[in-house]
């Protein structure tokens, strides 16, 4: 591979966009929880698309930048959500009855 090649295929790739990925979860009660993230990523103008490995490369950026943020922003609702079901959840025995106040 000559040497403009591999200085091409080093090259950062601009994120001049602004994504918002929302992930939202409506309870039985009506409420809702929701989580936002605004990510960087590589907007129209900042795409190659003058060789197979530079469109490779615009997508692989982009792409990254998406799913790490929603894996994160997942993982980050789901846990809030079952921490606030859990302390919801009233106490049990280890055989499974509930555990009820003495009078």
């Amino acid at each position: 591979m000559n040497q403009d090649k591999q200085n091409n295929n080093k090259k950062e790739i601009k994120c001049s966009a602004k994504m918002e990925i929302i992930y939202r979860i409506t309870n039985e009660d009506g409420t809702i929880e929701e989580r936002v993230a605004n990510i960087d990523v590589p907007g129209k103008g900042d795409m190659d698309f003058s060789t197979i490995e530079s469109v490779k490369r615009s997508f692989a950026a982009y792409e990254k930048a998406t799913i790490e943020a929603g894996n994160k922003l997942r993982e980050e609702i789901a846990n809030d959500h079952m921490r606030d079901a859990s302390k919801k959840r009233p106490a049990r025995r280890n055989n499974g009855a509930p555990v009820r106040d003495r009078e």
